[in-house]
């Protein structure tokens, strides 16, 4: 539970990681921008298990992360072919919904991330 009173708000993130689940909890882990450039930390981890969830072959969903020059990552999210309907959804308002999440849970810590869905 969260160390302030009824009268003061919760800082984002610090209920989540108390009692809430896995999904907020990689969301508001912190990471070093070191270990974010080289395998694309915490934005990488959440779109692999938003990913995962969604898909009928959790085995070979696969992302992979390239250091833009701007110092942004791009995120590139790799599923087999008969599973990419599902990651994209009906006009893409599931890829559209899982590269919010994902780009809100960088921004938390001021990162910025670009989601590429790929189908394999």
């Amino acid at each position: 539970m969260s160390a302030t009173s009824d009268s003061e708000p919760a800082a984002l993130g610090e209920v989540a990681l108390a009692e809430g689940p896995a999904i907020a909890r990689l969301a508001a882990e912190p990471l070093g921008a070191a270990a974010h450039a080289a395998e694309g930390g915490r934005p990488a981890r959440l779109l692999h298990y938003l990913a995962t969830i969604l898909v009928d072959h959790p085995e070979d969903v696969l992302v992979s992360a390239t250091t833009l020059d701007d110092g942004g990552v791009q995120l590139r999210l790799t599923v087999r072919r008969d599973d990419i309907g599902k990651v994209i959804g009906k006009q893409g308002r599931t890829a559209r919904a899982i590269r919010n999440l994902v780009q809100a849970a960088a921004a938390l810590h001021g990162e910025r991330v670009q989601v590429q869905v790929i189908d394999d």
